[in-house]
């Protein structure tokens, strides 16, 4: 999840008000941000403090699996598939239950990026 605040926009977390919203460490502390012990700033906002929220959802295709990525850092997405058959022996593929993998691979090995926006109600 996504909310702008005053024209920046921050991640967020939560299922329900307050949002927990995290600004990057590299970034100056924006204001009203505390800072987190392990780098980055961190503010609960309420629904007046901001002026947009949205979920973006994005699936790509590695290999033969339509994966859903939860998010890119330095070049490398960190994804998600539901099923099975994925290659036990790929060091950057790991099963985390009976149908659940999670996955870390250069963008570059993704095809068919798809990528939905949300938005949530005010």
């Amino acid at each position: 999840m996504y909310v702008e605040i005053d024209g920046a926009t921050y991640r967020a977390t939560g299922n329900e008000l307050p949002f927990l919203v995290f600004a990057p460490a590299q970034e100056p502390r924006p204001d009203g941000f505390a800072a987190e012990p392990d780098g980055g700033w961190t503010r609960l906002v309420d629904k007046s403090e901001f002026q947009r929220a949205y979920v973006v959802r994005t699936t790509a295709r590695w290999r033969d699996w339509t994966v859903r990525v939860n998010r890119v850092e330095d070049g490398i997405a960190h994804w998600r598939y539901y099923g099975d058959g994925l290659p036990a022996d790929d060091s950057r593929v790991s099963r985390v239950g009976l149908f659940e993998w999670l996955g870390r691979t250069p963008v570059e090995e993704l095809d068919d990026v798809v990528e939905t926006v949300d938005e949530m109600a005010l």
